[in-house]
């Protein structure tokens, strides 16, 4: 959490569709203010089965730096 931040330069977020907002939350918390987050998902994926659409929502955001694999 923001008491104890992770030390890492990248923080890599796999299954990325799947964390509710809460765990979302607890994610970003934990990170530095250097650190660089990657968030590999499948949009096509069902959704997690707790409130939110964590990776909906950051594709949404025009600033966010995004790739499609194909």
């Amino acid at each position: 959490n923001e008491d104890c931040p992770l030390e890492s330069k990248i923080l890599v977020v796999d299954e990325g569709s799947m964390p509710a907002a809460a765990l979302a939350d607890a994610i970003l918390a934990g990170m530095n203010e250097d650190q660089h987050l990657i968030v590999l998902g499948d949009v096509g994926q069902l959704p997690s089965i707790e409130p939110g659409r964590v990776l909906d929502d950051i594709l949404r955001i025009p600033q966010v730096d995004k790739h499609r694999l194909t």
